[in-house]
């Protein structure tokens, strides 16, 4: 997996690389079913968590002009703007947004 994560204002949070937060002083943190990526303050980012053969997304993901683009409603993860592709290949989870 690599991406670039992006605050509310468009700012650049971390990159990710191979499922690790590089630069930006994000941490991840493994939960026992997934993992958390979290901002310098503590707030959380990025979830991913496996529950069975579902894996749970949880998080604002925001494109480089502050919108959101997608994020965690209740047990939703809605995407406001596409193209985006949520999927798995093998043991690795995916997500890209467009």
């Amino acid at each position: 997996m690599r991406a670039v994560l992006l605050d509310g204002h468009g700012k650049f949070l971390c990159r990710i690389e191979n499922n690790f937060p590089v630069g930006g002083g994000a941490t991840k943190q493994m939960t026992q079913t997934g993992y958390r990526i979290s901002s310098s303050d503590g707030e959380r980012v990025l979830e991913l968590e496996r529950d069975g053969g579902v894996c749970i997304i949880r998080g604002t993901i925001y494109g480089a002009d502050g919108e959101i683009v997608a994020k965690d409603v209740g047990d939703d993860f809605l995407i406001y703007k596409g193209p985006a592709v949520l999927g798995k290949s093998g043991l690795s989870r995916g997500l890209v947004l467009g």
